[in-house]
């Protein structure tokens, strides 16, 4: 694509819009289990230096699209502005200490469990007053994942100036201020209100957690981002031309004890929110299935089901549309203990671990991330 000397966008037509291999880091969300991820970056941080032979190599430098969905969305939009890794660690410290301290007169059923202003001056000393296309002039794109919850709609907000909804006016996607949006994408229900956002004149929209939609995991989503003709981007497929990798929080296995003529005391609202909760690890293993029927997985693949598998030699398409990556952790006793050596941690201890607002399970997240970094990835899975 030819570009100008006058063309403010030009460094990202040259690294993003221009024809040869690309790669995508999707980062899923979870709330303070955002410090496993954090440790996975660390090493991959390392690894990427090592390959390119550059010692002050970035993660932003290797990416050509990074993006991610509520917790994913900080430490993308941190990545796309050059953060490093132990900068990434610091920063999420700090932020989920801020932002997840509890209130005695907030429950999260009458008014949002956290304040909205702590985390508003946290993105704001990190982000400043940045906007979207002032990341598209550093020349890599940005995917976020919000929901728009007046209209019921999925948003994936990127940063490309091809694309239809980058105009250079006021409510589009390059004049968002990014840290608006990074606010948006983290408003888990009853965790935080809503954001608003201007849309176009006279026009507001009412912003949750991406997670709350089929792409917590946004893999999937960044992957339409980056080949659908409507988006603007239109990269080749092919498992040497694009490739995927996918960092996840931890996921664990939903479990219910059931008595056969049992009565259940469990109150319907608790049963509803439960089945809120199951559908949202349906949609992320729908996602992982379909990831890893399309692509080539490389590195360890996950057990979708008994009767799935991981999918191994079994492609939907006569050639893989990609290379694909997979890390995340299985925060049970057993795997941990199995997979990483893990075993003094409390069936209570992984359990605290699995909830995305407790400030104490931080070291611990922490630590199995480290032993996850170090003993599952490799260069070998780095494409």
């Amino acid at each position: 694509m030819p570009t100008s000397q006058n063309d403010p966008y030009s460094k990202f037509r040259e690294n993003v819009l221009s024809k040869g291999k690309k790669r995508i880091l999707a980062l899923d969300g979870g709330g303070i289990r955002g410090l496993f991820t954090v440790q996975l970056l660390k090493r991959l941080e390392t690894i990427i230096r090592e390959k390119t032979n550059n010692p002050h190599a970035l993660l932003r430098d290797y990416f050509q699209l990074v993006g991610g969905t509520s917790t994913g969305a900080i430490i993308a939009s941190a990545i796309a502005i050059g953060k490093t890794a132990d900068e990434l660690d610091d920063l999420y410290r700090e932020l989920s200490k801020i932002i997840f301290k509890n209130s005695w007169f907030r429950y999260g059923i009458i008014r949002a469990k956290f304040a909205t202003k702590p985390i508003n001056e946290c993105l704001e000393k990190h982000f400043e007053n940045r906007l979207m296309k002032d990341i598209t002039r550093e020349g890599i794109a940005l995917g976020i994942v919000t929901k728009r919850l007046d209209t019921g709609s999925v948003w994936v907000v990127d940063n490309n100036p091809d694309g239809q909804f980058f105009a250079e006016g006021n409510g589009d996607n390059g004049s968002y201020v990014l840290k608006q949006i990074i606010r948006a994408s983290t408003a888990a229900p009853s965790f935080f209100s809503p954001e608003i956002i201007k849309i176009s004149e006279g026009v507001w929209g009412k912003f949750i957690d991406g997670g709350v939609s089929p792409h917590n995991n946004p893999a999937l989503q960044l992957l339409m981002l980056a080949t659908m003709k409507g988006y603007h981007y239109q990269w080749d497929t092919g498992e040497d031309e694009l490739f995927i990798l996918s960092m996840g929080t931890g996921s664990w296995e939903q479990r219910e004890h059931i008595k056969q003529g049992g009565f259940s005391l469990v109150p319907s609202a608790i049963g509803g929110a439960k089945s809120l909760m199951s559908l949202m690890d349906d949609t992320t293993e729908l996602n992982q299935a379909m990831m890893q029927w399309f692509g080539k997985p490389i590195g360890p693949s996950n057990e979708i089901d008994l009767a799935m598998g991981t999918l191994e030699n079994e492609m939907l398409t006569d050639n893989p549309l990609f290379s694909y990556t997979r890390y995340d952790a299985i925060l049970e006793a057993d795997w941990l203990a199995k997979e990483l050596g893990i075993t003094d941690y409390s069936e209570k201890q992984i359990k605290r671990m699995r909830k995305m607002d407790v400030l104490d399970t931080m070291d611990m997240l922490s630590e199995v991330g480290k032993a996850y970094a170090e003993q599952v990835m490799s260069a070998e899975h780095i494409r």
